[in-house]
C-alpha cells in the first residue's frame, strides 16, 4: 500500500484521533460508558486570538526591556487600584500585554487571563491549581514561576527560532498524555489545524461524511442561549477548522509545517502529512500497536490499550523529578548528573532549560519487559535508571553514539567523534563526560550492565 494514499494516511490519522479519545463513543455498549467517552471527547478550542501573536508579544516585551534574569525570577501579577485592570512585571519591569489607548494603564482582566493561559500552555510559566484559572490566578501580587523552558525562549533571537520541531510535537503529544482537559483541547485543535492545512483535496482524510468528525464541537458551545455559540454549532467540520485556523492557529501551524519541510527536504503536502502523522505515532508509542477496527473493538479492551500507554507515559515523565528528589536537587534548575572527565574543563551547558532525564534502559526495552513482568514498570521512574544531562548528550545516548562504562565514564563512538571532534583530535564544545561519583551507585551500575548485557 502506498504510504501517501488516502487509505494509509486516513489509518494513521484515525489511530491518533483514537488516542485523543475522539472515537470512544463508537465502542460504548452502556450509557455509563457513553457518558465517560463523551466527557473525555476533545473539542476545538477557538480563543479568537492568535497564540503565536501572544507569545511573540511576550518575547518582544522581555527582549526589548533587556530584563536581567536570575535563578528565581518570577512573573508577578498586580491589580491596579480601584479598576479591573492588571499589570505583569518581571524584575520590576512592566511586561503587560496591551496597546496604550487614551492614557489607560494595565490591561483588562480577560486579556491578562488569555495571556497567562497561553504562557502556561507553552510551558513558559508554572501556575499551581490552574484548573481553577478564572478565580484563583487573578489575585493581586500573585507570583508565577518561570519554567526552564522560558530561558531558551528568552535567549532565542525570535519566536520562530524557539518554536522548533520537537517543541511543536511536544505540544501535541503532551495534550494526549496529560489529564488536564485544557491541554487536550489545545493539542487536539493544533493537530486538527495542521491536518486540515495539509489535507489534499484529492484525498480528503477529513471526510465530511464521517459522523464522529462532524460531531466535534467548539469549546465554547456550552450555552445554548448564546447566539454566537448556536451559529458555531451549525458549521460543518471544514468550516469549523477554517474558523479556528484563521483566528487562533494559522501562524503556529505555518511555522511548524515550514520547519518540517526544510529539515526533512519534503515538498508536497502529502509527504509532510505522512511524516507528521508517522512521527506522532512513534512518539505516542502506537506505531506497532494494533488498535483494530474502531467499529468492532470492545470499549473496555480498547481503553485498556490506550490507558496502558498513558500510564507508561505518565510513569516515564516522573523520572526527572524522581532523580532530582533522590539527589536532593529539586530546587536546582541547573543541575546535571554528568561532569567533564577532564576536571580542568569549566563546562557550561548549551541550553540550561534542556537538562533532561535519560533512561539507561530505554523505554522501548522496558515496554517489552512489562509484557513479561509488570514489575518492570518501576524501571520507568526509578531514579537509578536515569541520568540528567544536556539534551545533546541525551540525544546521542539514545542514538547509541555514546555509552557509559562501569566506572561511569563516557565512551564515544566514531559517530560522536565525527560530529564533535575537531581536526586536531580535540573535543570542541562537548567534552567527554562522566557520571558524578556521588550519583554513581551500585544500582545504577546494574542498570548499565543490564542495558548492554541483558544481565543484572
Amino acid at each position: 500500500m502506498n504510504k501517501y494514499s488516502k487509505e494509509a494516511l486516513e489509518k494513521k490519522f484515525k489511530r491518533i484521533c483514537q488516542c485523543f479519545g475522539l472515537y470512544d463513543l463508537m465502542f460504548c455498549k452502556t450509557e455509563e460508558e457513553a457518558k465517560i467517552a463523551n466527557n473525555e471527547s476533545p473539542k476545538l478550542w477557538n480563543m479568537d486570538t492568535s497564540f503565536y501573536r501572544i507569545i511573540k508579544k511576550f518575547h518582544e516585551n522581555t527582549k526589548d526591556e533587556n530584563i536581567e534574569l536570575f535563578k528565581n525570577n518570577d512573573l508577578v501579577l498586580n491589580k491596579i487600584n480601584n479598576t479591573n485592570r492588571w499589570n505583569l512585571f518581571v524584575s520590576n519591569i512592566d511586561v503587560t500585554p496591551r496597546q496604550v489607548l487614551k492614557g489607560e494603564i494595565g490591561s483588562a482582566k480577560s486579556t491578562v487571563q488569555q495571556y497567562l493561559k497561553t504562557l502556561y500552555m507553552f510551558k513558559l510559566i508554572s501556575i499551581p491549581d490552574f484548573k481553577d484559572v478564572k478565580s484563583k490566578i487573578m489575585i493581586e501580587n500573585k507570583h508565577f514561576a518561570f519554567n526552564l523552558n522560558f530561558y531558551g525562549f528568552y535567549n532565542a533571537d525570535s519566536i520562530d527560532d524557539w518554536l522548533d520541531i520537537s517543541n511543536m510535537f511536544y505540544l501535541i503529544t503532551d495534550g494526549i498524555k496529560n489529564d488536564f482537559k485544557m491541554f487536550k483541547h489545545f493539542s487536539f485543535s493544533l493537530f486538527m489545524s495542521i491536518v486540515a492545512f495539509l489535507d489534499d483535496p484529492k484525498n480528503k482524510i477529513l471526510n465530511p461524511s464521517d459522523e464522529v468528525l462532524n460531531s466535534i464541537g467548539f469549546l465554547k458551545d456550552k450555552n445554548e442561549n448564546n447566539e454566537k455559540d448556536s451559529l458555531n454549532k451549525k458549521l460543518n467540520l471544514n468550516e469549523k477548522l477554517k474558523k479556528i485556523w484563521k483566528e487562533t492557529y494559522s501562524q503556529l501551524c505555518e511555522v511548524f509545517i515550514n520547519k518540517i519541510k526544510e529539515s526533512q527536504k519534503l515538498n508536497s503536502h502529502n509527504e509532510i502529512l505522512e511524516y507528521f502523522l508517522s512521527t506522532l505515532e512513534t512518539l505516542l508509542g502506537i506505531k506497532n500497536i494494533d488498535l483494530s477496527d474502531y467499529k468492532t473493538t470492545d470499549f473496555v479492551n480498547y481503553k485498556g490499550i490506550i490507558n496502558k500507554e498513558k500510564e507508561i507515559s505518565k510513569a516515564r515523565s516522573k523520572l526527572r523529578d524522581n532523580i532530582l528528589k533522590a539527589r536532593n536537587k529539586l530546587n536546582d534548575r541547573y543541575y546535571s548528573d554528568i561532569t567533564p572527565i577532564d576536571e580542568s574543563i569549566n563546562f557550561i551547558h548549551d541550553c540550561i532549560e534542556q537538562q533532561e532525564a535519560a533512561h539507561i534502559i530505554a523505554v522501548s526495552e522496558i515496554k517489552k519487559m512489562i509484557e513479561k513482568d509488570e514489575e518492570a514498570f518501576e524501571y520507568l521512574s526509578n531514579p537509578n535508571n536515569g541520568i540528567i544531562m544536556d539534551h545533546i548528550y541525551h540525544d546521542a545516548f539514545d542514538r547509541g553514539w555514546i555509552n557509559f562504562n562501569l566506572k561511569g565514564e563516557m565512551i564515544a563512538t566514531w559517530k560522536w567523534n565525527e560530529v564533535y571532534v575537531d581536526d586536531n583530535n580535540n573535543y570542541k564544545k562537548y567534552p567527554l563526560m562522566k557520571i558524578k561519583e556521588e550519583v554513581f551507585n551500585d544500582e545504577m551500575k546494574n542498570f548499565i550492565m543490564e542495558k548492554y548485557t541483558n544481565k543484572k
